[in-house]
């Protein structure tokens, strides 16, 4: 979502939002260092506080496992899926265009 930066320690986060069915109550975010980053009321909004460095290694290794995705004819990767008769790959498109599949 966004980058925030601590004022005492300089360490960078990533903010992270999450839609919820109903909270009950807002929170209130903080750094390691125990400075206040960031506060939210309550309604269906939840968020996470991830350091960048964290944050880049995680959507990295995600980017590595799709990587090893094949592609489907339509142009698109294929994403890992499983049914009555298996694990499969399948178009990212299904079921509103491409019904293409592969074994695993």
């Amino acid at each position: 979502m966004r980058d925030i930066i601590c004022s005492k320690c300089n360490t960078e986060y990533f903010l992270q939002h999450f839609k919820m069915p109903l909270k009950d109550k807002g929170d209130t975010l903080y750094c390691k260092c125990g400075n206040e980053l960031y506060s939210y009321d309550k309604g269906t909004d939840d968020y996470n506080l991830i350091e960048v460095g964290e944050y880049r290694r995680r959507m990295q290794a995600l980017e590595e496992e799709r990587s090893k995705y094949p592609f489907c004819e339509c142009g698109l990767r294929m994403v890992p899926r499983s049914g009555p008769y298996g694990k499969f790959y399948g178009c990212s498109k299904y079921p509103r265009g491409c019904k293409k599949v592969i074994k695993r």
